[in-house]
């Protein structure tokens, strides 16, 4: 059994961050303190620290062999399984506020763990009730405040957010919230003064970095914007989504935009998606491209079996019902799809990526619908040929993309602009037929719009 001596050691290593060095002391007692639980923690603790997580978890189970209703080992071991496991995460985090019921900080662990899996509603439950604990708890009004921004509540988010900065100034967890949520609400200065005063508080703060290499990219000053995604690259260099931003900052087009990347920003854009679209950015391209349709002499008043591809909230779903006996919605995004769920327009939805979903399935579709979804993919034979092994004889594709006047395609702004002769190329080299093509205003860009294409086509 370790002297008070040797633990009095082993926590000051741990409050210092020297991991390394508390590993090597605990590996040194290790023998004569096989049956001590706070000695396993803090062996645990160290190993977690620096990601060593099986090990880690082997020595919290053996410090609960020891002690069950051991408080810190429950949470620790609860906080381990938190990105790999709900369920284990919960139990342990559960059986430790069964034993303490009035720690804020258990109530955060549980509030962080159904955010992190979307579970916004109990999440917030959670850090209600720590606050009810203590209510000058500035880490539970700061969770409070992005959990609620998550659940479409802005307003009372940045207001939580802002008490939590009102308790501790520099807290860096609120600060980077609330400049996330300015940033997405194009409250470009706001969201950089933030960013700026966490770098103050910590240069290598890697949240501020990658926000500030974000923001900058949006506000198109991309010397700044290289430096800060650099920066966060040398930390995180298998990090896809800011690879793909960074190759859009120096001109290069890579074939398509990371799954993730694409799936995480409709997540977490869902909430406020229709009204940013269709209000904000005047975007009406669905009721345009179903006219489209419509027009077209030879199309048939109704289809057997539709599908919209990257279907998102389902605002071309809406504007094409009426024509359509079974129809199917496909997107990445689990949030958008709980959204388009509600509205019941589709009979049928899938969540994934649209090529995976084309190639596993066997059904054949005489409409496809696909707008605004090729922003996020350049290269389009391999979706093009998954459409076309779905495709009944005489099928109509109606699809739209951002419009480049010269070469195939190219990345701008992190997404995909197509010529209308790659297009070409695609559709012949997939047995469709270009019926009709012509431009319009797709959104809008600052004091500008963008210019849209849309296509129809047929397969024979």
């Amino acid at each position: 059994m370790s002297n008070l001596k040797d633990m009095q050691e082993i926590v000051a290593l741990y409050n210092q961050g020297d991991f390394a060095a508390g590993i090597k002391k605990c590996e040194k007692l290790f023998d004569s303190n096989i049956t001590n639980p706070g000695f396993l923690l803090f062996y645990g603790l160290f190993h977690h620290s620096l990601g060593n997580n099986e090990e880690a978890k082997s020595l919290y189970k053996k410090s609960l062999k020891i002690k069950p209703n051991f408080i810190d080992a429950l949470v620790n071991l609860g906080r381990l399984y938190t990105y790999s496991d709900f369920d284990k995460s919960f139990f342990n985090l559960n059986k430790a506020y069964e034993l303490n019921k009035k720690s804020v900080g258990i109530l955060n662990h549980l509030g962080d763990l159904h955010f992190k899996y979307e579970k916004y509603e109990k999440a917030k439950e959670y850090f209600l009730e720590a606050l009810n604990l203590n209510s000058s708890d500035n880490i539970s009004m700061s969770n409070l405040g992005i959990c609620l921004y998550r659940l479409g509540d802005t307003e009372n988010a940045i207001t939580s957010l802002n008490k939590s900065l009102d308790i501790d100034p520099n807290y860096i967890s609120a600060l980077n919230n609330l400049a996330v949520i300015y940033m997405d609400l194009e409250k470009h200065q706001e969201g950089l003064s933030l960013i700026e005063k966490v770098i103050s508080l910590d240069k290598n703060n890697y949240l501020a970095n990658k926000n500030a290499g974000l923001l900058y990219t949006k506000l198109e000053d991309f010397e700044k914007a290289k430096i800060f995604l650099e920066n966060v690259l040398n930390y995180n260099k298998g990090d896809d989504e800011l690879n793909f931003i960074y190759d859009s900052v120096n001109n290069k087009t890579p074939k398509n935009a990371p799954l993730d990347y694409v799936e995480s920003l409709f997540n977490n854009y869902a909430k406020n998606f229709e009204k940013s679209l269709t209000k904000e950015l005047d975007y009406k391209f669905p009721k345009k491209m179903c006219e489209f349709v419509i027009d077209y002499n030879d199309t048939p008043n109704t289809f057997d079996n539709a599908i919209d591809l990257g279907c998102g909230t389902g605002l071309s779903g809406e504007v094409f019902r009426d024509y359509v006996d079974f129809f199917t919605g496909v997107d990445l995004s689990n949030n958008m799809l709980e959204i388009a769920k509600k509205k019941k327009i589709y009979d049928e939805l899938l969540t994934g990526d649209i090529c995976n979903i084309l190639g596993k399935s066997t059904k054949k579709y005489n409409l496809f619908i696909i707008a605004d979804v090729f922003i996020y993919i350049g290269e389009l034979q391999d979706v093009f040929s998954k459409i076309k092994n779905r495709s009944e004889e005489g099928a109509i594709i109606i699809f739209s993309t951002e419009h480049l006047e010269e070469g195939d395609y190219k990345l701008i702004k992190q997404r995909y602009r197509h010529s209308k002769s790659y297009i070409e190329k695609i559709l012949k080299q997939n047995n469709f037929n270009l019926i009709n093509f012509k431009t319009e205003n797709l959104r809008k860009d600052k004091d500008s719009y963008i210019t849209g294409g849309i296509y129809l086509a047929n397969y024979n």
